[in-house]
């Protein structure tokens, strides 16, 4: 077993797309049973920073993702812990020519992509997986776990040209308009989703929040709905609805029309429910249960155990994946 001791925190300040895709470039986002690379990273934090019953769950979790060879689980954690990229079985290193050709990609027009032989399959595959992204096919929500709102898929779509731009640098063939589709529609919906985090997170933390406590509440809402602003609870079938999965149990999608001039929730924006999360947090109920005590909470997990119990209240708490979701927040946002 590696000795971790010397290690403090992960040693990166977020997570970079060349970074998810060496990781999908090993293969372990095929054969595990993580829903996303952000459950995947969140794991390999816990292995370094957990309790030591925390540490040998997520060991144990990352080894089975290696066939049981410790060594291999060792030194991606490892390599996780100092920031260098997972070893990928495959993955090259950009050359001046890769780059040239990743360049290249992204000035063409679709259509001269499609006229051009080296970039033909590739931009017939971006052509496909945008259409069942913005359609919501069952198979992007099979893919992805849930069911991304309309509100969110363009900016999925918004992120295959770099998704694909960064395989083409990697020395990725698209032997086949549609070899690496499932690939690019999960890490785009992943990059997506970050990008949703980092905005959350800056929100809050410009609220006065530190950073930690930024972390719980922007955790929890990634567990509650992958921060999407049009997520139905039940993956569709309600009642609750947005970020937090609000419902009119307590008055609260009234209490929403109130605070944004008779505004419904239902058309209502990425930024004013931050707002309104904000809003809950520092006045009335929420504001005494929830935001007064989130003032003193110091740790990523405390702020995120608070959140859960004491403002979403949910019905299944999976407080440690909340608090992984959070973890991730944190190492993500500036």
């Amino acid at each position: 077993m590696v000795d971790f001791s010397g290690v403090s925190g992960i040693g990166r300040a977020g997570v970079d797309l060349s970074e998810d895709l060496a990781l999908q470039s090993s293969g372990l986002d095929e054969k595990s049973d993580f829903a996303s690379p952000t459950q995947l990273h969140a794991v390999l934090n816990t292995a370094l920073n957990g309790t030591p019953s925390e540490q040998g769950q997520a060991l144990g979790q990352i080894d089975a993702l290696h066939a049981g060879d410790r060594k291999a689980t060792d030194t991606m954690v490892a390599d996780f812990a100092i920031g260098a990229k997972p070893a990928a079985a495959g993955a090259t290193k950009i050359t001046s020519e890769n780059a040239q050709l990743r360049d290249k990609w992204l000035s063409e027009t679709p259509r001269q992509r499609l006229a051009n032989p080296q970039f033909h399959n590739a931009e017939a595959m971006r052509e496909h997986a945008a259409q069942l992204i913005t359609v919501g096919d069952h198979k992007v929500y099979g893919l992805l776990g849930y069911p991304p709102s309309a509100q969110i898929r363009g900016q999925i779509v918004g992120k295959l040209d770099g998704v694909i731009a960064d395989k083409i640098a990697h020395g990725t063939k698209f032997d086949a308009p549609d070899k690496h589709l499932n690939d690019a529609i999960t890490w785009a919906a992943q990059l997506a989703t970050d990008d949703r985090t980092k905005q959350a997170m800056s929100y809050f933390q410009n609220q006065g929040w530190s950073r930690e406590q930024a972390a719980g509440i922007v955790g929890n809402l990634l567990r509650e709905s992958h921060i999407d602003p049009g997520s139905v609870q039940n993956n569709g079938s309600g009642p609750g609805y947005g970020i937090a999965q609000w419902d009119n149990k307590y008055k609260r999608e009234d209490d929403f029309k109130k605070q944004n001039k008779d505004q419904d929730i239902h058309q209502s924006t990425f930024e004013q429910q931050l707002k309104f999360v904000q809003h809950e947090l520092t006045s009335g109920y929420y504001g005494k249960h929830a935001g007064n005590p989130l003032h003193s909470q110091t740790t990523v997990n405390r702020a995120t155990a608070l959140i859960e119990q004491n403002y979403e209240k949910a019905g299944v708490s999976e407080l440690g994946e909340r608090q992984n979701f959070a973890q991730h927040a944190f190492n993500i946002a500036k």
